[in-house]
């Protein structure tokens, strides 16, 4: 045994178990974030609208601040790619959060629309990129192989879970303190938590001298996926987008999301003020896409990770496009609390099937060197894209009084995903046999 293998095999619970630190870690991570920037999103709009009405706001108005916040954190992204690969995951969470919290203090003073859109809109998706996504998903990744479905998507049932507990934790400190002291509470939970979080990341198995999941990958397995082949290559971003998945990619990923990120936008308004169910109801129901949600990515995690062998991770990504298409034609029917509880259900599981396999299917192309900046620049196309969801909806709504002109227009950008993911190929480098990004294996 090496001497690398021996602190390997000494490192706090030992080479295997401490990769599952990690996922709880990446887990604490997203659900503080989550929960505070996106889950209690739909409880403020409402607060926020109800405030400042009287100065002009409206829905569309009030929705391009959460679009600016997603459209930001996707702009501020391979920032902290390339920052994640010169200071370590550490450093830069720790950084994050501090910008995030700072960010949402000031959110409280909020008195002119300006204002919102600065703060929310600009500064808290700035500290939030450098804190959530890209560190967490990028050193979870690193840490698995054999289980790099299971363990992105354990740690990303986290940010599920904050959906979930966000409206009703922000809806409690709403009612017992008014939304500005709400939100200077939630910025000291978030940088607490997040800071206490941080300080357990590691870089990756390589960097204390073990491998991922707790074992050397033999050369057998190595010629059999094509996770294991690609792990250690190394593609700059230049070389990437030269190659047509990393565009389909892009694409596959985004075109639903508008829908997604639409809902999570607007859920809860749509069922209060829309439908009349009620303000308790409307909350159950963003949670209850939420809650749901987690159990989908634990699924997809763990279904990608048994088809792989044979089939890769594609089908579940297929199964996760369709079922947000279904909704996209649902949403247009939903009338009830029954329907709208379908809506949610559905909506949650297949959604929330494919936001762990998405990043992990990345590591399979391009190999988990390269994520941090891949992920950035890969992000920042695809989540523009799914940012225009909650505008494009609360838009449509102040033009038409309902949500039915956005399903249709989110039913397109779906069918556009659909056709992407069914197109990707397996990237070849040039210089290697064949061309880049026409090889027809695909994982």
């Amino acid at each position: 045994m090496t001497a690398g293998e021996e602190k390997g095999k000494g490192f706090l619970f030992g080479r295997i178990f401490y990769g599952w630190v990690i996922v709880a870690v990446a887990w604490l991570i997203m659900f503080a974030c989550v929960a505070v920037q996106i889950g209690s999103f739909p409880v403020f709009f409402d607060e926020l609208l109800e405030d400042f009405e009287h100065l002009g706001w409206t829905r569309g108005s009030l929705s391009l601040g959460f679009t600016m916040n997603t459209l930001f954190m996707a702009i501020f992204g391979p920032f902290a790619g390339f920052m994640l690969n010169r200071i370590g995951p550490k450093r830069e969470v720790i950084v994050g959060v501090v910008i995030a919290g700072i960010s949402i203090y000031l959110v409280s003073l909020t008195s002119q629309q300006w204002h919102f859109y600065v703060t929310y809109g600009i500064l808290l998706p700035f500290g939030i990129a450098m804190a959530f996504y890209i560190p967490t998903v990028t050193t979870v990744r690193r840490w698995f192989s054999r289980r790099a479905g299971l363990a992105v998507s354990l740690a990303m049932t986290g940010s599920g879970l904050g959906i979930v507990v966000g409206p009703p934790a922000a809806r409690a400190l709403i009612d017992g303190l008014g939304w500005q002291d709400a939100y200077r509470v939630f910025a000291v939970i978030l940088v607490v938590v997040v800071i206490a979080c941080a300080l357990a990341l590691k870089r990756s198995p390589e960097s204390v001298g073990t491998h991922p999941d707790g074992m050397a990958i033999d050369e057998s397995a190595a010629t059999r996926r094509v996770d294991f082949a690609t792990r250690t290559e190394v593609w700059s971003a230049k070389e990437a987008l030269k190659t047509s998945p990393v565009w389909l990619y892009m694409v596959a990923q985004a075109g639903y999301m508008v829908v997604v990120m639409a809902m999570l936008g607007h859920m809860y308004e749509w069922g209060k003020e829309d439908l009349q169910l009620g303000e308790g109801f409307a909350v159950a129901m963003v949670s209850l896409l939420g809650g749901v949600a987690v159990g989908g990515r634990l699924a997809g995690g763990i279904v990608s990770d048994r088809l792989m062998d044979r089939w890769g991770r594609k089908p579940v990504l297929y199964f996760s496009i369709l079922g947000v298409i279904f909704c996209s034609v649902l949403g247009m029917w939903v009338d009830s609390r029954a329907t709208m509880a379908l809506f949610a259900a559905i909506l949650g599981l297949t959604y929330g099937c494919g936001v762990g396999v998405y990043p992990t299917y990345l590591g399979d192309l391009y190999g988990v060197q390269s994520m941090p900046v891949l992920l950035g620049f890969v992000g920042l196309e695809s989540a523009t894209i799914g940012a225009l969801g909650p505008w494009i909806f609360g838009t449509v709504h102040d033009h038409t009084g309902s949500y039915d002109m956005a399903f249709q227009i989110g039913l397109g950008a779906c069918i556009a995903s659909l056709l992407c993911l069914f197109l990707i190929r397996h990237p070849v480098k040039r210089g290697s046999s064949g061309e880049a990004g026409n090889d027809p294996a695909s994982p």
